[in-house]
């Protein structure tokens, strides 16, 4: 299309997110030379210009793009100077080109719909002057209470006034620059933001979605998210111009809002519309703009009526289940919600849609939404529910329970609850039940919910499982723990070693190994007890003094305040420990020789290449249990490396190397300096309970260039999980595939995937 350029001349440029992803291009032209070429290049982040002319391309200048990149969109500046051309991108750099660039007179102009152009506007035009508002008594009145910032403000304009100044346009043209008023406001956090009425002297041509990119000012107005634009008739403007209401998201969490000064808005295609405040511009309270944009919506037509109508809905949601009362063949029902933070939940529940009535679920709080909970779920069998619907419906699937992950990327403390819609556009609300569990409790209930299949683990864990339990484990462990100690006998006042042992079930363990101790060679080295139960506190110190008495081995008892598991047991003995050397060692190993810790140290100070070192460790009937440990994919867990132990089940090597060097060795029994295991920061907490912990410690050892050992002469009987209580079987198997899937996505992380919104 052709376009007239005057010195002064000062346009604004929009490359949307299609244009910035595809690598679209603004060309200017004349005949066969390319005046100015535009591009944006994500390599470097920076918008490119160019020029080609007799058919050669001359040398290229960079302007950087917002420091946030995101290909959302960005807008810029050009300006077309006497003696070249200066550029300014919105949130990045600026740049003037001398001597280059230097256009006048008419052009032709390429460029997709995807990019938009606004011009040309004077050089010398900061503000484009609103046009005169136009009075309208609300809901509530006349009478308004004036926005702080003006309440000096003068009587608007009448229509009379308005309409001399203006033509009555009904379509802006492609290019065009619009000017309009912000007439009302008010904050609605329930909603999500500012509500905005105001007008325009012409219909913006928006399509259903009604999203616009958009700038605010002041900038701390916006959360960066797309402003919801809604047309309607408004009869005293009807013959000027077009009323609109806006909602501009803002986050007030941390500050008071500030009430929106000026809103840019990049329409496509090509045009763009500034509001300012006029004259009479007023504050109004929540309730009544609420009540206002209730009624907009009954008459609007163009625009985002129904995402509109719907958030005011969800903002003032009482708790009644108005998807009961459509009256549907259908069934959505969640029995219990483990909240992992404000705004976002695990949901335990089924769905029964024989005929495919619904299109979404969706979490829902206050105005915001989640992904429909069908992207982040999957199914579990409900035998209770196909007994309960055979007779109505014949065939009802198995599958019909669900576990989801849902977040509605809000941090609030509202209620939750869920918005369904069905296929026909209706949409009802339901309450969910209020949670009951929290912290350990809690990610017990979902690990131990349902079998998972092993083919489909990538996908559980990655959109559904992985994160929230990843949250809840950290959140119950965010408190340190403050252990109380008692100490037994005197004890080394330097020790050589320390040997953490954590103590879960099998308590009777300990008084089992402190009498094969007190027949070693330990006097200088100190033994920490690391209590992980503490509901049994008073049966561990009876114990305790019981085994003192009897054996006369001195040794530590920490006594926790609350259940942390393997891995964070033995860091609180870690961070207590006084020892050169830490030994960590689990109650069902039992040494067999006396000088088996000397031996182990020996091998330590004999090679500072060697980080970890440990014994071999046997079955009760004298077959191998731990000789070393390799990582191996097991196909059917989604190929997930787990550690294998290559000798197990086999009788002992009768030759061979003494020591044999591996990826890894077992937190069972592994010995390691004190300064490096305090270097390592000990064991992983996000590995629950445990599992996988030891051979993250071995990999973070080996990324500083230590081995990992085990020495086949010195040897140890483990009872292997004797220490602990079994618990249910899908709660174990569950706990083991979540520390798989955390150690599996810290070695091969999950490729990005689009998200879904809505």
């Amino acid at each position: 299309m052709p376009i007239e350029i005057a010195s002064g001349s000062r346009w604004i440029i929009d490359f949307s997110r299609v244009a910035l992803r595809n690598l679209q291009s603004l060309n200017l032209f004349r005949g066969d030379d390319v005046l100015l070429h535009v591009i944006y290049r994500p390599e470097t982040r920076s918008f490119v210009l160019n020029d080609c002319l007799d058919g050669n391309w001359g040398s290229e200048c960079t302007v950087a793009a917002p420091r946030d990149g995101g290909l959302s969109h960005v807008a810029f500046e050009l300006r077309f100077l006497a003696t070249g051309l200066s550029v300014a991108v919105r949130g990045g750099g600026r740049l003037v080109i001398e001597d280059r660039f230097v256009l006048s007179g008419e052009v032709e102009a390429s460029m997709p719909r995807t990019i938009a152009l606004a011009q040309p506007l004077r050089a010398e035009e900061d503000e484009v002057l609103p046009y005169p508002a136009i009075p309208r008594d609300g809901p509530s009145g006349p009478a308004r209470d004036a926005c702080p910032e003006d309440r000096t403000a003068v009587a608007a304009a009448s229509p009379a006034g308005a309409t001399a100044a203006l033509a009555a346009v009904q379509r802006p043209a492609i290019g065009m620059s619009l000017s309009g008023v912000l007439d009302e406001c008010a904050f609605s956090p329930a909603v999500g933001g500012w509500l905005v009425t105001g007008w325009m002297p012409a219909e913006l041509p928006i399509d259903g979605g009604g999203r616009l990119a958009a700038e605010v000012k002041p900038a701390e107005a916006a959360t960066g998210d797309e402003i919801i634009i809604v047309q309607y008739p408004r009869d005293d403007i009807r013959e000027v111009g077009h009323a609109f209401v806006l909602l501009v998201p803002c986050d007030a969490t941390d500050a008071p809002p500030v009430p929106p000064r000026q809103i840019d808005l990049m329409v496509s295609p090509g045009v763009a519309v500034r509001l300012t405040r006029s004259p009479g511009f007023a504050m109004r309270d929540e309730a009544g703009m609420q009540r206002l944009v209730r009624d907009v919506l009954t008459t609007a037509n163009r625009g985002a009526v129904e995402p509109l109508r719907a958030r005011i809905e969800r903002a003032n949601f009482t708790g009644e289940d108005s998807f009961a009362k459509l009256g549907v063949p259908a069934h959505v029902e969640v029995d219990e919600v483990i909240p992992v933070r404000p705004g976002a939940a695990l949901l335990f529940g089924w769905c029964l849609d024989p005929l495919g009535l619904v299109e979404s679920i969706r979490l829902c709080c206050g105005a915001a939404t989640s992904a429909p909970l069908e992207d982040a779920w999957f199914r579990t069998n409900r035998q209770d529910i196909v007994d309960a619907f055979a007779r109505q419906y014949g065939v009802v699937p198995h599958d019909s329970g669900f576990i989801a992950w849902a977040d509605a990327q809000v941090a609030c403390d509202r209620r939750l609850f869920l918005e369904i819609r069905l296929t026909d556009g209706r949409r009802g609300l339901k309450p969910l039940p209020q949670p009951t569990r929290r912290g350990s409790a809690a990610l017990r209930r979902v690990l131990g919910a349902a079998s998972l299949p092993g083919h489909d683990l990538d996908r559980i864990f990655d959109r559904v499982l992985g994160a929230p339990l990843a949250e809840l484990n950290r959140q119950r462990l965010a408190l340190p723990p403050q252990p109380r100690e008692d100490r037994f006998g005197t004890l080394p006042a330097a020790p050589r070693v320390s040997l953490v042992i954590p103590l879960y079930g099998r308590l009777d363990f300990m008084r089992c190994q402190l009498a094969i101790f007190s027949a070693q060679r330990m006097a200088s080295d100190e033994i920490i007890y690391v209590l992980d139960q503490p509901e049994r506190t008073a049966e561990l110190v009876a114990m305790a003094h019981s085994a003192f008495g009897s054996l006369g081995m001195p040794f530590r008892v920490l006594l926790l305040g609350d259940n942390r598991g393997f891995g964070p047991a033995s860091n609180a003995g870690l961070a207590a420990a006084r020892g050169r050397y830490v030994m960590f060692l689990n109650s069902d190993v039992f040494p067999e020789e006396a000088d088996w810790l000397d031996r182990l140290v020996a091998d330590l100070e004999c090679d500072a290449s060697t980080g970890i070192v440990g014994p071999l460790l046997l079955f009760a009937d004298g077959t191998v249990q731990h000789a070393g440990m390799e990582l191996e994919p097991v196909q059917e867990l989604s190929g997930w490396l787990f550690p294998r132990h290559p000798l197990k089940g086999r009788v002992p090597p009768a030759g061979g190397p003494r020591l044999r060097h591996w990826p890894a060795v077992t937190g069972a029994a592994m010995l390691m300096r004190r300064d490096l295991a305090l270097e390592l920061g000990g064991f992983d907490p996000d590995f629950a309970v445990g599992d996988f912990e030891d051979a993250d410690l071995c990999l973070r050892a080996a990324a500083l260039g230590l081995r990992c050992t085990v020495d086949m002469s010195v040897r140890a009987r483990h009872l292997e999980r004797q220490s602990q209580n079994a618990g249910s079987a899908d709660w174990r198997h569950n706990t083991t595939l979540l520390n798989a899937w955390t150690f599996n996505r810290r070695l091969h992380p999950p490729r990005p995937t689009t998200a879904h919104g809505g």
